[in-house]
């Protein structure tokens, strides 16, 4: 039977908690990577649709930056495993 007075996962009211807004890509901003220590980093830009790849780093942790227009808008640290893709979804501030 169907009971319209309890709370169906169908109606928008049951969502908990509600949705996040969709992120907006940031295009061309430069991502840079850095292992404590080292002098050199490794970057890359990011595409139109705000995906980036740097590829071939040694297993390790990196300090990961964004920059757009040469302001910081993110930071992270991230840990890279031999022989695995590692992803890291950048949550920034507004350039």
């Amino acid at each position: 039977m169907y009971n319209d007075r309890l709370p169906h996962h169908r109606h928008r009211s049951c969502r908990f908690p509600p949705p996040k807004p969709p992120a907006i890509p940031f295009t061309d901003a430069v991502i840079v990577l850095r292992r404590p220590g080292e002098l050199a980093p490794t970057q890359e830009h990011t595409t139109s649709t705000g995906a980036y790849m740097v590829g071939r780093l040694a297993p390790g942790d990196y300090q990961v930056k964004v920059y757009r227009d040469e302001r910081t808008i993110g930071d992270e640290t991230v840990s890279i495993t031999a022989g695995r893709v590692t992803g890291l979804d950048l949550e920034v501030g507004a350039p």
